[in-house]
């Protein structure tokens, strides 16, 4: 009953913080907001529906002193992460945050689609959207791609790269203009949705165009979001989220047909929001928190083996990252390197790297990185606005897995680099030709 009470009592108290934090930053998707109102969601929030049977590892046969750490643990991550992003001045965003060169727009779009495809299995993905046993039998399919699959994931980031720049160029129009775009960005989020079966990659889109919109009009001193509208919007989320994840988990549950989709919908968004339940069985298990178990091979499988490509190392290991976790401590759902990732949680992964003193000082160190990309993409824009947006998208993602966040923006950030470097090329080259064929 205390835990119970403690988690309405947190719950309230991240939600105030996101209202606060958006009054006195005058940005209400300020990374503290945005961070505040996820993890009163993914924490707080979820564990009350844990109480209830919500929950993937059951957390609630724990002992009751272990929950109550567990929160404490959570909160006090939490806090030393929003820390720095708090004590940040308010920043006005510029003009230049809207600037990138790049092709056209829907140049663009083709890209980034071509790109999509390519990166979920190309022709054979393609026609098995269509067919309803082909897309469950590619949903099996779909873990045994993670091996060997480091080309796919960098066609994946210059995907995500050139839709952010697609959602910055909608911006730059009026919104009869935007007309045929909003259709076709409705078409690309179900098509991410098939190919990739994943809840984000649906969502992505729609979410991204949204926050360019809003920036654009708070540059222009617009303000169209506020504490209850953002409450509102988080809950709308989740609903896409059940949504998404109910189709899809088509054909995955079995008996789904003696449940009805709105259950069906509750149980794929309680998935979703499985890390405090996976915390709490994770402390339950670690003999020692003060000190890391697994030491430094989670930071080898996030931050170096993923950049060494086999062909330079052809024996390269399996990179298994959260799957080695599973593998030591929740041994119940661990199948093989191909199977699912159950996320270990943020302040979970850092326990497990360096112990409670490494979780203080690495939640603090990431939140203090996060508030100087958000001052660079407010005030200089271009590919900082793009990370920053990459940052915020995947908020959700750091808030479940940690440092495994970090290995993936490094990832992004060097092929955004070099997508944009080979744009820029082309777009000299073709202005080059342009003035070559009219002399002034």
């Amino acid at each position: 009953m205390v835990n119970f009470i403690l988690c309405i009592i947190c719950s309230f108290a991240w939600l105030l913080l996101a209202g606060f934090a958006g009054r006195i930053k005058k940005d209400y998707l300020h990374p503290a907001v945005v961070f505040s109102c996820l993890f009163a969601i993914s924490y707080p929030l979820k564990l009350l529906m844990s109480f209830y049977g919500f929950h993937v590892l059951d957390s609630m046969s724990v002992d009751s002193s272990v929950i109550m750490a567990s929160i404490a643990i959570s909160n006090l991550a939490g806090l030393l992460f929003v820390a720095p992003l708090l004590a940040q001045k308010g920043i006005q965003i510029s003009d230049t945050a809207f600037r990138l060169d790049g092709f056209s727009l829907y140049v663009t779009l083709f890209l980034a689609v071509v790109f999509l495809i390519s990166r979920h299995g190309g022709m054979d993905a393609l026609k098995a959207i269509f067919s309803t046993n082909e897309l469950i039998a590619r949903i099996a399919e779909r873990g045994h791609e993670r091996t060997g699959s480091g080309l796919n994931a960098l066609l994946g980031e210059v995907s995500t790269f050139l839709l952010i720049v697609f959602a910055l160029k909608l911006t730059k129009r009026t919104m009869v203009e935007n007309i045929i775009p909003f259709v076709l960005l409705i078409g690309i989020s179900w098509l991410a949705l098939m190919l990739s079966g994943s809840k984000y990659k649906a969502l992505f889109l729609p979410v991204v165009v949204v926050m360019a919109f809003y920036y654009k009009w708070r540059m222009k001193g617009l303000e169209l979001l506020s504490f209850h509208r953002l409450i509102i919007g988080m809950a709308v989320l989740l609903v896409l989220i059940g949504v998404t994840g109910y189709i899809r988990g088509h054909g995955a549950w079995v008996g789904e047909s003696d449940h009805p989709p709105v259950l069906q919908m509750i149980h794929q968004l309680s998935n979703s929001f499985d890390a405090p339940d996976n915390l709490i069985v994770l402390l339950d298990r670690v003999e020692n928190w003060t000190v890391g178990e697994m030491g430094s091979v989670m930071l080898r499988d996030y931050l170096i083996m993923p950049f060494v490509p086999r062909a330079i190392w052809p024996d390269k290991p399996l990179i298994y990252g959260n799957q080695l976790v599973m593998m030591h401590y929740f041994p119940e759902r661990f199948l093989d390197h191909t199977g699912e990732a159950i996320s270990p949680s943020f302040p979970g992964e850092m326990i497990l790297t360096g112990g409670i003193f490494y979780m203080i000082v690495c939640s603090f160190t990431l939140g203090a990185c996060l508030a100087w990309i958000y001052r660079k993409a407010q005030t200089r824009g271009g590919l900082f606005f793009v990370a920053y947006v990459w940052c915020l998208l995947n908020m959700f993602n750091f808030l479940r897995s940690g440092i495994g966040v970090v290995g993936a923006f490094i990832l992004f950030i060097s092929v955004v680099f070099a997508a944009q470097a080979v744009v820029n090329i082309i777009s000299f080259t073709t202005s080059s030709l342009r003035l070559s064929r009219n002399p002034q």
